[in-house]
């Protein structure tokens, strides 16, 4: 094998298709005579052909074995930066099995980083900036002396022990330009990845795309990405398509086109975007909704209006509201993102981000609303003015994210390379440590699972879901602990989730001196196992302290003691009923 191109280790329990590495293995196979071959470990996780805690670090062995049954010439790493150290580890021990093998490091993390990686670590040949599809067979030619190192752009290298960073590779100008792929795949995941475009033309300080693409948007045309669209459909029977672009909704007039021609050809298909929420309007949002789109994911990042504008951002919370609820309105699902811990952030401005939060799960039922701690990558705003006061915590890196304990001095040496692994210095992540933590996988489950149980814990805390947290920390190491379990090993997530509802009951009952929370939580659960139960026919009789029905038609809290039947219909929907 000429060269194999390697996906970014992560954990994956879903098939899917890197598009990227994929696109480049097609020109090769292609556009000459060379051999070349995807090797994506997340796909080999999800389809079990490799040992599930293939990723901790006792079994990096097993990896390197697997790549070097190819017998590559040439081994190409896309990397990125939640996973970077470890395609480090990996290419130095196939260079120490075999030095012959020429190593290649690509792809997003390492453009930012690419003289640093190649100052620190003699056992890479050649670092690939930016856009590879124009360069990567002179790469290859290079490798095999048919071309002048000097002539391949958008690499750096050494020579005579000083790096050299050869001319950029000029970015694509015409997109439509690229080959169609070709899915050379056991199983195929049911939801295929159309890339649509690439840059997106704002500038916001912890996103390193920017850097990457250089601002510069580029759109494939609406025949293009129809025709790439019929070309899996008939291909292969694929009817689910996510639209790859960190800005699908960056041209009104064009995404209003594509929409239209997806609605006249009548195609039947499903698919999901990312969008900014003031790139939205209702005009826009309907005729998404009629042509097939099903979900988009926006990056709020913050709901203080201050902070908006200190990370250049610029979104208006009240319009963002807005666009969520037009989002609802027709029908299309949405993946909602917060950041926080970002550099100026304020306990007030957390409070805001909060407040959205709750709007979002409470009112708006998007269940996927997550809030994750500020990263610090390379090539960011938030890097260049942050990087000098950057710590290492060991408890942010193994637990829940990288259980690679023996690793951790190695990345604590290159802040530069690793800085995403790095904690910002910040009070808010200090003090809410495990905030993310909590967000995510409790007060999200929970919200969904026993909602009025929630919002009366809430109002207990004097409506504060920071107070919440801070008397709920003390158990939420030992829920990163099993998330770090579910992550790298074979747990399964479903009983990880059971196991932090067990947790929480027990707080409630042990912490709460609210009488009528225990027996709203006891109404709730009874809800619960009703609709789980595999016996639905026969009613279920409870007891309980207060007059749960007239609370939850009325929210009024009647001490009273009433006996209801729970009973499940063939629609799986739960009938309660006073027993008189």
């Amino acid at each position: 094998m000429d060269i194999i191109f390697v996906d970014a280790f992560q954990q994956s329990s879903v098939i899917s298709f890197p598009i990227g590495i994929n696109l480049l293995s097609t020109i090769v196979n292609a556009n000459s005579n060379y051999t070349s071959q995807v090797i994506s470990f997340p796909n080999l996780l999800a389809e079990k052909k490799v040992p599930d805690n293939i990723l901790i670090e006792k079994n990096y062995e097993t990896i390197t074995k697997y790549i070097l049954s190819k017998n590559p010439k040439i081994i190409s790493f896309y990397t990125m930066g939640s996973s970077f150290f470890i395609s480090l580890i990996i290419a130095k021990n196939i260079k120490t099995i075999n030095a012959e093998i020429k190593i290649v490091f690509a792809g997003p993390h390492v453009s930012l980083c690419g003289p640093k990686t190649l100052e620190t670590f003699d056992f890479i040949d050649v670092v690939a900036i930016g856009e590879g599809e124009q360069n990567v067979i002179s790469i290859i030619d290079f490798f095999n002396g048919k071309e002048k190192i000097e002539n391949v752009k958008g690499i750096c290298y050494r020579k005579s022990n000083q790096i050299v960073f050869n001319e950029p590779t000029p970015l694509l100008d015409n997109l439509d330009d690229l080959p169609m792929l070709n899915l050379k795949m056991d199983n195929l995941p049911s939801t295929i990845p159309i890339e649509t475009g690439r840059g997106c033309p704002y500038n916001c300080t912890f996103c390193c795309t920017k850097t990457f693409w250089k601002r510069k948007v580029r759109l494939k045309s609406t025949d293009r990405i129809i025709n790439e669209i019929k070309h899996y459909m008939k291909k292969y029977g694929i009817r689910k398509f996510d639209f790859i672009h960190d800005l699908f909704t960056a041209n009104k007039k064009n995404i209003l086109e594509f929409c239209s021609k997806l609605v006249d050809l009548d195609m039947g298909i499903k698919w999901n975007c990312s969008a900014r929420a003031d790139t939205l309007d209702e005009e826009i949002i309907r005729l998404m909704a009629r042509s097939g789109c099903s979900k988009i994911l926006l990056g709020i990042e913050t709901g203080s209006q201050r902070m908006q504008s200190v990370i250049n951002k610029y979104l208006t919370i009240s319009e963002v509201k807005n666009t969520i609820q037009l989002l609802d309105k027709y029908g299309i699902d949405m993946q909602v993102n917060f950041i926080y811990g970002l550099p100026t952030e304020k306990e007030e401005d957390l409070l805001e981000s909060l407040k959205l939060i709750r709007f979002c799960v409470e009112e708006m039922l998007i269940q996927e609303t997550t809030i994750h701690r500020c990263m610090c990558f390379p090539g960011t705003h938030i890097y260049l003015t942050e990087k000098d006061t950057l710590t290492f915590n060991e408890k942010n890196f193994y637990l829940f994210k990288f259980p690679a304990k023996n690793h951790i001095d190695f990345i604590k040496r290159y802040p530069d390379l690793f800085s995403n692994l790095f904690t910002l210095d910040s009070i808010l992540l200090d003090k809410y440590f495990y905030l993310d933590i909590f967000v995510n996988y409790v007060y999200n489950y929970f919200a969904f699972r026993t909602p009025k149980t929630i919002k009366e814990i809430i109002a207990y805390y004097n409506n504060s879901l920071l107070e919440f947290y801070l008397d709920y920390e003390s158990e939420l190491e030992r829920m990163a602990a099993l998330l770090t379990r579910t992550v790298y090993y074979e747990d399964n997530l479903s009983d990880v989730r059971e196991e932090m509802y067990r947790s929480l009951v027990l707080f409630i009952k042990n912490k709460m001196t609210d009488d009528f929370i225990l027996e709203l939580l006891k109404f709730e659960e009874e809800i619960m196992k009703t609709v789980l139960a595999e016996n639905t026919k026969e009613s279920q009789a409870k007891s309980f302290d207060y007059d749960m029905l007239l609370y939850y038609q009325s929210l009024k809290k009647k001490k009273e003691k009433c006996k209801l039947l729970f009973t499940v219909t063939k629609n799986k929907e739960v009938k309660i009923y006073r027993d008189i």
